[in-house]
């Protein structure tokens, strides 16, 4: 999708809406409630209500009315699945629904399955985080070379734009060796001293595909398959190393894979193929895998069966910005803490999030890359814990009401400039693009809109003195970016 933003100087909305696919960059203001750290480890005795699965279906019917919902949705708590479903189509062609079993790209799903082999490599003694990664790739050109594997698992690397993402000096389409690969960003100059800020990279996970692929003397599909897939029993999971994903399907003719789509601001679905090969996109967010196999997944990571518990704790650990490795920490009702991350690839849109205090898993997986989510996953995590969270009702705005949100907002990402225009028009709230055109924003609750067939939301700042001097722009109900509104 494109990020709904009127862009100035270098900023385009082409590149942007490849930013929103693999990435999910938070300001400071992704958490703002402060909570005891759990032992990921440690299970709580289960507070889920009796009648949980209905009172999580009664919550994934609202999303599937009010967002047409496509793809599969599975709960676990306590080891066990207590609710799921799947539906729209696998494929326009055939009307399938998926199953637990349909295998969907999970974009920067990917990035928590690095972080994961990385640890097993530290646990078998071969590296060591604090360790700049020059050591054990000798020919890497500066200044890469002088990174540190926890600057680039942290995303605190200054690192430049990998070949598909906003702000890239150069683009490849592939098929690419890796060699092609790294020398479109590992000479090119940081974007920052290394350690000093939190910035989204996929270029750093590229290049720690590379690093485990150097030090195993294997690739790295292989070396998931043997020492995470494996062990998690997860048997419809892989890395495609090379294809687009109509060539990869036609690799594995038995399997069930979904088709990817991109559902119009009219509600249709329409196929969205993606231009890159997976030899590009790699380690930064090319898996595929399922709903039982994601769940299988959590069980084992969080369990320390792939690696040692110091080494799980360390993962979850959080750095700047509530980025801990490959999945970012959030505070949820009574300061229940959760890790979560999503990922939006061509055609895809994937979300997995846990509580290890209570083993829950949530994990919503979309063959419609503009799938909204917001904070919809989250909201199944509280309800698996036992609290209470109201079912979404259609709200319409009163004039007067709308008319404070009206105005423009500026602000800056990635150093660069962004202005939204939002205007009020009686009971709709438009979002009005640089071309002219506008796109109508739904209320989700007094202060928080969202678009359809978007997965972006905008959630309005609002002061004592009842004013709205700001708004936070969020993807996937992750916080983005804070606009100011400007003054006339």
């Amino acid at each position: 999708m494109a990020l709904e933003a009127k862009a100035r100087g270098k900023l385009k909305q082409s590149a942007i809406g490849l930013l929103v696919f693999f990435t999910v960059a938070v300001f400071g203001v992704a958490c703002t409630k402060t909570a005891v750290r759990p032992n990921p480890r440690v299970t709580l005795p289960s507070t889920a209500p009796d009648n949980l699965p209905q009172q999580l279906a009664s919550h994934f019917s609202a999303l599937e009315q009010r967002h047409h919902f496509t793809g599969y949705v599975l709960v676990a708590t306590q080891g066990s699945v207590v609710f799921e479903r799947g539906d729209g189509p696998v494929d326009l062609s055939t009307q399938k629904e998926p199953t637990a079993q349909t295998q969907f790209q999970i974009g920067s799903l990917t990035k928590q399955f690095v972080v994961a082999a990385i640890l097993v490599l530290v646990d078998q003694g071969k590296l060591d985080l604090s360790v700049k990664i020059g050591s054990y790739m000798p020919n890497l050109a500066e200044p890469a070379r002088d990174l540190t594997i926890h600057q680039l698992l942290s995303n605190t690397s200054g690192i430049a734009a990998a070949p598909f993402a906003e702000g890239a000096t150069q683009q490849l389409l592939g098929p690419a060796t890796r060699a092609d690969l790294l020398a479109t960003f590992v000479g090119k100059p940081l974007r920052f001293e290394p350690g000093s800020k939190f910035e989204y990279s996929n270029s750093g996970f590229l290049l720690l595909g590379v690093l485990i692929e150097q030090v195993t003397g294997t690739s790295a599909a292989s070396f998931f398959a043997q020492h995470l897939f494996k062990k998690a029993e997860m048997t419809h999971t892989f890395l495609p190393e090379q294809g687009d994903f109509q060539q990869i399907r036609n690799q594995h003719p038995g399997d069930h894979f979904a088709v990817g789509y991109r559902r119009m601001p009219s509600g249709t679905l329409e196929p969205h193929q993606e231009a890159f090969d997976m030899s590009v996109i790699f380690t930064a967010g090319a898996m595929v895998s399922t709903a039982q196999d994601l769940f299988k997944w959590t069980e084992a990571l969080y369990s320390g069966r792939l690696f040692s518990p110091h080494l799980v704790d360390k993962m979850a650990t959080a750095n700047l910005n509530y980025y801990c490795y490959g999945i970012y920490e959030r505070i949820l009702t009574n300061g229940m803490v959760a890790y979560s991350h999503s990922g939006g690839i061509f055609g895809f849109h994937s979300y997995l999030l846990v509580v290890p205090d209570s083993q829950t898993t949530v994990v919503i997986l979309s063959n419609d890359e503009n799938q909204y989510i917001g904070r919809f996953g989250e909201q199944l995590a509280v309800i698996a814990a036992g609290e209470s969270v109201p079912l979404p009702t259609a709200i319409t705005p009163k004039p007067r009401d709308l008319a404070q949100f009206d105005g423009t907002y500026i602000g800056q990402y990635l150093g660069n400039p962004i202005e939204l225009e939002l205007e009020a028009e009686r009971h709709q709230l438009h979002l009005v693009r640089p071309n002219g055109s506008k796109t109508p924003l739904s209320a989700e609750d007094k202060d928080r809109f969202y678009a359809q067939a978007s997965r972006a939301t905008y959630t309005f700042i609002r002061t004592d003195k009842d004013t709205i001097p700001a708004l936070i722009f969020e993807v996937d109900g992750i916080p983005i970016m804070q606009l100011q509104k400007k003054t006339q």
